[in-house]
């Protein structure tokens, strides 16, 4: 699978104009769709180094699938947390599907994304507290 790629000179315009977070749901929803992907998930993290809540979160993933990306621990080995937290540039789901479906837990959740109609890639649902990109 691979996504259109774009400068991300409009999306980025179009973001910051956004007032209120059902403007930038609205603008993220619009970018998922054009890459092609089923669902997505965003969280929303003010840049005061001294917020101690959690980020604001927003997802379409369904629930089962949630719940068993959790069941599975996922998150042990995924590495697309990994790359999220040592990298600022866009990557592509292709870089990293491959060697992520060769381990049992890659195959699984790959199972699972099938069994929950999420047929244009995957993600991990967002932790409700620390880091996110």
């Amino acid at each position: 699978m691979g996504m259109r790629e774009q400068h991300p000179g409009g999306f980025i315009a179009e973001i910051s104009t956004c007032t209120e977070l059902k403007d930038l749901y609205a603008v993220f929803r619009a970018e998922v769709t054009r890459l092609g992907f089923d669902h997505y998930s965003m969280a929303i993290v003010p840049l005061d180094p001294n917020f101690q809540a959690g980020p604001l979160l927003h997802g379409t993933f369904p629930d089962a699938y949630v719940h068993g990306y959790t069941e599975i621990e996922a998150h042990t080995i995924d590495p697309y947390l990994s790359l999220m937290a040592k990298r600022t540039k866009p990557f592509f789901h292709a870089e990293i599907l491959p060697q992520f479906q060769a381990t049992e837990i890659g195959r699984q959740l790959t199972i699972l994304a099938r069994e929950n109609d999420i047929r244009h890639g995957y993600m991990v649902p967002l932790p409700t507290t620390g880091f996110a990109r």
